[in-house]
């Protein structure tokens, strides 16, 4: 079952829109359909049928479809950074994933309830393993990431144990 389909340009968009479609058999690639809709997908490119609409040589936009995944995946927020790359990605009430050095470390912790300060429009969670320690400081204060030029809504500060990362983040819902 495709659990997530978000098309972004160059090529094809879908109405903002996330469908879920079952897997059918195909000759090559990968083909989801409901019967009225068509989604099927061969190496870096796919083709769109929907209502007489056909979309072809389609493109994944990887940058975006990262955020759509994890959305999917039920987490509410989720964070970046650079130097060396990292993410973080938050399920509220239940875990915090931090993954560091290039995608090499990969922490997991439970997501406490976090500190909130509206007046100074922050969010900090602290949590801990047996062995580890991890704060996260979002702050609603806008933010561009260092290489992608892209803006989000907050900045984010991590620090796992002594070692300090920056970032920028935004919710998922």
């Amino acid at each position: 079952m495709l659990q997530g389909l978000k098309i972004i340009p160059p090529g094809c968009f879908y109405r903002k829109k996330t469908l879920g479609l079952p897997q059918v058999p195909s000759g090559s690639g990968v083909k989801f359909s409901d019967s009225r809709i068509l989604f099927w997908t061969k190496e870096d490119t796919a083709i769109l049928e929907n209502d007489g609409a056909n979309y072809r040589n389609c493109i994944n936009n990887r940058a975006k479809a990262i955020w759509e995944h994890a959305k999917l995946n039920g987490f509410d927020f989720r964070a970046v950074g650079n130097e060396p790359g990292w993410y973080l990605e938050i399920k509220n009430g239940d875990k915090i994933f931090f993954t560091s050095d290039y995608g090499e470390s990969r922490y997991e912790f439970d997501a406490h309830q976090p500190l909130t300060d509206q007046q100074k429009r922050t969010t900090i969670y602290q949590t801990n393993t047996d062995d580890k320690h991890l704060t996260v400081v979002i702050e609603g204060r806008r933010c561009r990431d260092s290489m992608s030029g892209e803006y989000f809504a907050t900045t984010v500060n991590v620090k796992l144990d002594q070692k300090k990362y920056q970032g920028c983040g935004r919710a998922l819902h």
